[in-house]
């Protein structure tokens, strides 16, 4: 088994230099919010070692380790290269689970980041060989909060997508939804009856539409992402495509405005955002791998008829 040293001196020499940079600014971050400096130059060390493997390479490695391989990871095996890095630190038996999930989610983000998740986000996006207009700035404020920098990052990343046209992955929907504070998220929300109520038409809709094992959760007592969500399956991406349709549309019909839709015909995974409701339509397979009710199992499911 090779160690995390020897992969690193397998990279390129671009990959290296930009890992170092990584490496250095999660140390300044760490010493000016208490996080364990040792881990975190190691996780700005380690967090690109499997970047640079082809799409194949990157799917077999993941099937050896155990590593879940869900239908956006099939689509696009370089979002694995986090996974199959925070993986081989397992296995060698390096690092704390802080500085693997930190590694696991740095290219996606995540709700629920701690602060050392946060900080690797922020570096890799921020080490000075990035070049955008912001960065300098993001820099700063990274160095008196980690949450807002994170969060100004997140819109960043989401307004770079979007403005070529590429389809943000649904964590990290999810992810700035999460850092939205208490003011922003009081002006979105709607009164708790009324949000219940679209949830309750989402997911009637589900199983009047022959969706799998629809799922209702309450989300008010556990995080600001959404009062609610609606989790179902469906066999294929051709009904897990239909499923959004018909949901999209009887909430549309009952003018419930779409703030954010990811996912399309081809999709393991479409998300529907309603901002006080979000709606998540798996195939069964990527339900298992991202498993939502595990992730947020301190909420209480919700009957509905």
């Amino acid at each position: 088994m090779k160690t995390y040293r020897e992969r690193f001196a397998q990279l390129s020499r671009h990959r290296q230099e930009h890992s170092l940079r990584v490496a250095a600014v999660m140390e300044e971050l760490a010493v000016l919010h208490g996080l364990p400096a040792d881990q975190a130059c190691l996780a700005g060390y380690a967090h690109d070692l499997a970047r640079e493997m082809s799409r194949d390479a990157l799917l077999a490695e993941a099937l050896r380790l155990g590593v879940g391989v869900g239908g956006l990871e099939r689509q696009e095996p370089v979002l694995l290269h986090g996974p199959v890095a925070a993986a081989w630190l397992e296995e060698e038996g390096v690092g704390t689970p802080e500085v693997h999930r930190a590694i696991r989610y740095h290219t996606t983000a995540a709700p629920g980041q701690d602060a050392t998740g946060q900080a690797l986000f922020i570096a890799d996006g921020v080490e000075p060989g990035r070049q955008y207009p912001r960065r300098a700035a993001i820099e700063e404020t990274a160095r008196r909060s980690l949450a807002k920098a994170y969060r100004v990052l997140l819109e960043e990343t989401l307004d770079y997508l979007k403005g070529r046209g590429l389809t943000p992955h649904p964590l990290m929907l999810q992810a700035l939804r999460d850092t939205q504070g208490e003011e922003k998220y009081e002006e979105e929300c709607v009164i708790p009856e009324t949000s219940r109520q679209w949830a309750e038409l989402a997911a009637r809709t589900a199983e009047q539409k022959k969706g799998e094992n629809v799922v209702v959760l309450d989300m008010r007592e556990v995080t600001l992402v959404a009062d609610y969500f609606v989790i179902l399956s469906g066999h294929t991406t051709i009904q897990v495509a239909a499923l959004a349709e018909h949901i999209e549309e009887a909430l549309k019909d009952a003018g419930v405005p779409l703030l954010h839709k990811v996912g399309g015909s081809k999709s393991h995974w479409v998300l529907l955002d309603y901002g006080a409701l979000v709606v998540h339509v798996f195939t069964e397979e990527e339900r298992q791998y991202y498993d939502l009710e595990r992730l947020w199992g301190d909420a209480d499911i919700v009957q509905f008829s």
